[in-house]
């Protein structure tokens, strides 16, 4: 109880990101985008914690990788972060020339 309070009397800048850094024109859609990303997140998060070997299923796959044990389960997450951090590294110019100069 005391952590919720003490989190609700600092603003939130999550709200603040895609309002702030977006066209005028498009606000309000940027803003539904963030929050269907934020649902999507959080299906992926359930799916990928069903991935979690118990004892009734020890075994279970992803895109063809074995996940036996938690050593495995949690490089899956290494995996997966790794390909993210390669896509936006190659991305990365792309990005800057969408930008057209803003820093």
């Amino acid at each position: 109880m005391v952590v919720q309070v003490y989190f609700s009397t600092i603003p939130s800048s999550s709200n603040i990101i895609p309002h702030s850094s977006s066209p005028t024109h498009l606000a309000s859609l940027l803003m539904g985008v963030w929050f269907m990303n934020n649902a999507a997140s959080n299906i992926l998060a359930g799916k990928l914690a069903t991935l979690l070997p118990t004892v009734e299923q020890p075994v279970h796959s992803f895109l063809g990788y074995q996940i036996t044990n938690l050593t495995d389960f949690f490089a899956l997450f290494a995996i997966m972060a790794g390909a993210a951090a390669i896509l936006l590294f190659c991305l990365c110019p792309l990005l800057k020339k969408m930008m057209k100069g803003v820093e």
